[in-house]
């Protein structure tokens, strides 16, 4: 899949990249309810983490969750390449030792959203890509 020129997202660090591409072959093997588990496990983790130290950045844990759950809900839908590469960014957001640790740094939700967007845009689906400053901890 990687060695596609023109078939992969972009915009995203060689280390997203990487990430990108082992959790997309990864969610191969998972159905969307799978996914969707993950997502909801995942921003359950993020709610308990921000009650306990608000500099982690719910708000924008749930605009991503948002999109992935509709990303999810349309599953049959997207073309399998895409799906391949969505799946890859849920699993990714799904992980909270990614570039930057989900629940302890104001920004840990950043790269999530950035390989999200990335996959987005690659789909031509840029009208659901979040918005990273509209989501600033204030």
């Amino acid at each position: 899949m990687a060695d596609q020129p023109g078939l992969m997202p972009t915009g995203i660090s060689r280390k997203q990249f990487a990430a990108l591409v082992e959790y997309a072959s990864q969610s191969e093997a998972l159905e969307a309810s799978d996914l969707l588990r993950r997502v909801n496990r995942h921003l359950d983790d993020a709610r308990f983490a921000h009650s306990r130290n608000r500099i982690v950045n719910l708000r924008l844990a749930t605009a991503i969750a948002d999109v992935a759950e509709k990303l999810i809900s349309d599953w049959g839908s997207i073309a399998q390449e895409h799906r391949n590469w969505f799946g890859g960014a849920i699993l990714y957001f799904a992980d909270s030792r990614d570039n930057e640790h989900d629940f302890s740094s104001a920004i840990g939700f950043e790269d999530d959203a950035d390989v999200l967007n990335a996959c987005l845009k690659h789909a031509g689906r840029v009208s659901m890509c979040v918005k990273i400053e509209d989501f600033d901890n204030a």
